[in-house]
């Protein structure tokens, strides 16, 4: 699989994963303090997860102080296949 670093936050690391065609987003506040960066594309479906601590509201994705929030991108069909 892949992994791509994405965003420009110093104290937020966000990432994508992408393995067999499925891609999970995450992003994790590595702060004391809330913090807020833009909101995912159309397309990403946010994963359950015990205690993740955030939450997208108008556009930007909040964070909870060491909060973390995990979406996974729906998947798309490769060139042959049908579904």
């Amino acid at each position: 699989g892949d992994i791509r670093f994405v965003g420009t936050s110093a104290t937020v690391l966000e990432l994508e994963r992408t393995h067999d065609g499925t891609t999970i987003y995450a992003a994790i506040n590595m702060s004391e303090t809330e913090q807020s960066v833009d909101a995912l594309s159309a397309g990403f479906q946010e994963l359950e997860s015990p205690g993740s601590g955030g939450l997208v509201e108008g556009g930007m994705l909040k964070l909870h102080p060491y909060g973390s929030y995990f979406a996974q991108q729906t998947p798309t069909a490769k060139a042959g296949e049908t579904g």
